[in-house]
């Protein structure tokens, strides 16, 4: 922890900023899941419908939301293998509607630089999981998923970790 701590990036961050919830989770996340009949069987579909604990929004850069919630909140082989296919989808949803001052590589550095910020900002969120009345399994799984965030921010700060420099187009 210490060595991601002191770990600088050096490199220029996009200077678009936009609105940021500050602490995006699941938990502050809610759906509402429908069933529809179709001609072919149910379809069932999950609709986001509210947003909560907004004490710290916020003026930040394009990848801090969905970074937070990638690396709070979802298993660690989806967070490495598929957080390029999130990102990817948000970048040309977001290009088809207004020009951009970032490229789809910058969210992928992002995403590597706020590793160290949201393993810091999970620490209390965690010792409350673990002193609450949850069961068990679940608390395993917030510390694994809390662990390995760790290692990968330690990866990604550290000077042993070697970029695969894949290009963000056929990134997993």
């Amino acid at each position: 922890l210490k060595e991601v701590l002191k770990h600088d990036d050096v490199f220029i961050e996009p200077l678009e900023r936009v609105i940021c919830h500050g602490h995006l989770s699941a938990e502050n996340c809610h759906f509402k899941e429908t069933t529809e009949h179709t001609s072919t069987g149910r379809r069932h579909q999950t609709e986001l419908v509210d947003i909560s604990e907004w004490e710290n929004v916020h003026f930040g850069d394009v990848a801090l939301d969905l970074s937070n919630l990638i690396i709070s909140s979802a298993e660690p082989s989806v967070r490495r293998n598929k957080y390029m296919t999130i990102f990817r989808r948000y970048y040309y949803s977001r290009v088809d509607y207004r020009p951009t001052d970032f490229r789809l590589a910058d969210l992928k550095r992002l995403f590597r630089k706020h590793h160290k910020h949201a393993v810091i900002a999970g620490i209390e969120p965690l010792l409350e999981i673990l002193t609450s009345s949850m069961d068990d399994e679940e608390k395993r799984a917030h510390s694994y998923r809390w662990e390995s965030a760790l290692e990968d921010a330690y990866d990604f700060t550290s000077v042993d970790y070697i970029s695969d420099d894949e290009h963000c187009l056929f990134a997993k």
